[in-house]
């Protein structure tokens, strides 16, 4: 027998959402209006008043989660029930893989560690009025997408029905010209930039860039410390284990193939079943406790000199 499944997460990339524009909306109505009823889902308490300003664009229900949980510093799961978890980053290993549940082979990739982390906050304001429809109609109900978010829309020829940031829906009675203006969203961004602690930039600037839709100012310095934080990690370790309890966003110490730990995050985990569970995990993250100086030198398979 072949068994083909996905995820929630793979669930809402196929799912579309229209987005729109958030003023200090908490976290968990952002997420409410996102996911709905389509899939279980739970938010962890400290994340649901997160208050976000920002614009969700057009599009997959995966990206308009992503952007909204970018803002909130949030991890996103799914269990084995298939409910998707929203909870935040863990600040420390809460799992252990142990040596010997870890197969013979595997490897250790290590990057270019970044020297600088850049984030773009936006802080979308009212601008100017702007023509977002114009045309001959016939009668009934008409969806629009204006190029550019905008609000306050108006109407000539037509009644609105209903409207947000990204789309309006309008009906006519009779054939005729109808004109919709609305007032555009202009987005100021602003650029916070630091530098890593520890990370010498001899060898030249290796910078980390991000930008978020729902990260206003007053969220950057959270969201660039996170960043920070994802910086630091420059080790990748892929292993395949028998799993004890672990899933994809677990915070895990493992051992790596030569001498040392590693501490980091499961990015991804393919689980076969031949008699025990055996998984392939992909740990991004970096050395429980470093006593030499460890220099970039791209992939290390074990059991090769």
């Amino acid at each position: 027998y072949q068994v083909e499944c996905v995820d929630g997460i793979s669930i809402l990339a196929a799912s579309q959402t229209l987005g729109g524009f958030y003023s200090e909306s908490p976290f968990e109505e952002i997420v409410e209006e996102i996911i709905k009823e389509e899939l279980p889902y739970r938010i962890a308490p400290e994340l649901k008043e997160v208050a976000l300003s920002g614009w969700i664009a057009a599009g997959t229900k995966r990206d308009a989660l992503l952007q909204a949980a970018f803002g909130a510093c949030a991890l996103v799961t799914v269990d084995a029930e298939g409910t998707i978890w929203l909870k935040p980053l863990p600040k420390a290993a809460d799992k252990v893989q142990k040596k010997q549940t870890i197969f013979q082979g595997g490897s250790v990739t290590t990057k270019n560690p970044y020297t600088q982390v850049a984030l773009t906050a936006c802080e979308y304001l009212a601008g100017e009025t702007v023509e977002v429809y114009s045309g001959d109609t016939q009668p009934g109900e008409h969806l629009i997408m204006p190029e550019e978010p905008c609000l306050e829309y108006e109407i000539a020829g037509g009644k609105i029905l209903s409207s947000g940031a990204n789309h309006l829906i309008f009906q006519t009675e009779t054939p005729g010209k109808v004109v919709i203006t609305g007032i555009k969203l202009d987005c100021k961004q602003t650029r916070y930039q630091t530098s890593l602690p520890d990370v010498e930039e001899s060898l030249g600037v290796n910078l980390l860039e991000a930008e978020g839709t729902m990260v206003s100012p007053d969220r950057a310095m959270e969201v660039l410390q996170r960043l920070v934080e994802y910086a630091e990690q420059t080790q990748t370790v892929q292993q395949t284990v028998l799993p004890e309890n672990l899933a994809p966003g677990d915070c895990v110490t493992t051992e790596k193939a030569f001498d040392g730990q590693l501490v980091g995050y499961v990015l991804s985990m393919t689980t076969h079943f031949t008699g025990k569970a055996v998984a392939e995990l992909e740990i991004l993250g970096r050395d429980v406790e470093l006593e030499a100086e460890a220099v970039p030198c791209g992939t290390i398979f074990a059991g090769e000199g």
